[in-house]
């Protein structure tokens, strides 16, 4: 290993020694380290985007509050459908399909690969082709379980719509419903469906807190939303559509998704559109270790020019003034001598305590006199070629001190 490889390993073997034996200093390097990896790290910590991304209701509690007596009405996310997208056929066989025994033998419920809504997300749809000559509903649904005590914060539900062979005089009407089983059934959009080739969505959508989806299930008066009417407790329910067909037809159903928004989420709760707090935390400390990294290079890099600049000035006035100069450091100085006015002075109140480690010769008590006598080291310019000497001027002042030598420290 070469000198200069064998000085930075020393040197950085140093550093670390000084910093794990100051408190302060390590644990200040433990927050830098969880910085900059939370930082660089985040996208696999959370999978949520701090700004779009809607995981819960407004002001949500964090998860966690569940599990406390004061949480009991806490209620977190439930998705109704796993795969509202139909990327495989399996999609198509979690839905139930409902209607008389005259409108199931004319209908054919089929998965339509390439048929979709978005053609960056979506690989297909739900396809139901209606043969009858009369009139026919059928009805298909999706079954999932309500499971907390609470009711959730509001709820979204989306679904899209294709028609084929619809027109004014065969119209297809389409119902999106949420049944609660047993009980009562809640219509979230009606609507007869006259165009075909074009994909069709509820407008505005099916969102809770709109006013106009709260006035079409009349609560929009009433002290409860929509989602605490109809998920008011513990039970069953599903998700569906009912399509009335006048004559044959076909209709494709894409993005059929219920999301319920809880009031609890995460480790932090949410913000007040509902995104993930420790989602815009872990991102955030991205933005603050660079403008810490960032005020850090400009300080640096203004101090370094400073310095430099104040130096290259220091360099010349000694230069033009004295050039022989070099760095000695004397012992020691006792009170009341003036020895520290000679204009080739110069007091580095860092190098104090050099003295202590520097070899002193005269007798035993000649040294224990200067090491108590003193205030500590001072500093002498002399230059002779890079070589640091005592001036024969300097040696005078050190006897007159009562030393016989000094400690030199040149560079």
């Amino acid at each position: 290993m070469s000198s200069t490889k064998y000085r930075r390993l020393n040197g950085a073997a140093r550093l670390l020694r000084t910093l794990t034996r100051n408190r302060m200093a390590l644990i200040g390097l433990v927050l830098l380290i969880g910085s900059v990896f939370v930082a660089v790290a985040a996208p696999l910590l959370t999978p949520y985007d701090p700004k779009s991304s809607i995981v819960a209701g407004a002001r949500a509690a964090p998860g966690w509050m569940r599990s406390f007596p004061d949480g009991y009405y806490l209620s977190g996310d439930v998705t109704a459908v796993e795969d509202p997208l139909f990327n495989s056929p399996q999609a198509v066989q979690a839905w139930t399909l409902n209607a008389s025994s005259t409108a199931v033998s004319n209908t054919i419920v089929s998965y339509s690969p390439g048929v979709s809504s978005s053609n960056r997300t979506s690989k297909g749809s739900l396809q139901v082709n209606y043969g009858g000559t009369s009139a026919g509903s059928v009805t298909l649904f999706k079954t999932f379980n309500y499971p907390y005590n609470g009711p959730p914060d509001s709820f979204i539900a989306s679904m899209s719509v294709l028609a084929s062979g619809a027109s004014t005089l065969n119209p297809v009407n389409v119902k999106i419903f949420i049944n609660r089983i047993g009980d009562q059934s809640f219509n979230l959009w009606d609507q007869n469906v006259t165009e075909s080739g074009v994909w069709l969505a509820p407008q505005p959508a099916l969102d809770s807190r709109v006013t106009q989806l709260q006035q079409h299930l009349h609560v929009g008066s009433t002290t409860f939303g929509p989602a605490q009417v109809i998920f008011s407790a513990i039970q069953e329910y599903s998700y569906g559509v009912q399509l009335t067909f006048s004559g044959p037809a076909k209709i494709n159903l894409d993005n059929t998704q219920l999301l319920l928004l809880g009031t609890a989420f995460g480790v932090m709760g949410t913000d007040n559109q509902g995104a993930d707090l420790f989602t815009q935390l872990l991102y955030g400390a991205r933005i603050s270790l660079f403008v810490g990294l960032l005020s850090a290079a400009i300080g640096i890099g203004l101090g370094l020019i400073i310095g430099l600049i104040a130096g290259s000035d220091e360099v010349h006035r000694h230069d033009a003034s004295d050039p022989n100069a070099s760095i000695v450091v004397s012992l020691d100085h006792r009170p009341g001598h003036q020895s520290d006015q000679h204009h080739h002075y110069h007091r580095l109140p860092w190098l104090d305590g050099l003295c202590e480690n520097c070899p002193i010769s005269g007798t035993h008590s000649e040294r224990e006199t200067l090491r108590r006598g003193g205030e500590g080291c001072w500093c002498w310019s002399v230059e002779d070629h890079k070589q640091a000497r005592i001036s024969q001027h300097s040696l005078l002042d050190l006897r007159q001190l009562g030393a016989h030598s000094s400690c030199s420290y040149s560079y």
